[in-house]
């Protein structure tokens, strides 16, 4: 299984962890955490059920509740943007 989080935006920022499970490219992995962040330090509400399409180009990701753990939101990218 392959899993890509960040650690300690509970305590630093108040915001619950981001983590993927899909097996992507590490770069790119860490790109969508890294933008994700990044929007989350300048206001941006983050939250289950959202479509982002606008964090990496081309990319389309949604984010849903992480099933173990309740600080964590899990972010999928759709297979619709993986095709193009």
């Amino acid at each position: 299984m392959v899993s890509y989080f960040t650690c300690g935006l509970l305590h630093s920022r108040g915001k619950p962890n981001l983590q993927i499970r899909e097996p992507l490219d590490p770069f790119m992995a860490v790109a969508i955490l890294r933008e994700m962040v990044e929007q989350m330090d300048q206001g941006v509400e983050i939250n289950p059920g959202q479509r982002l399409e606008d964090v990496v180009p081309g990319v389309i990701l949604e984010v849903s509740e992480a099933s173990d753990e309740s600080d964590m939101l899990t972010i999928s990218v759709s297979e619709a943007s993986l095709a193009d």
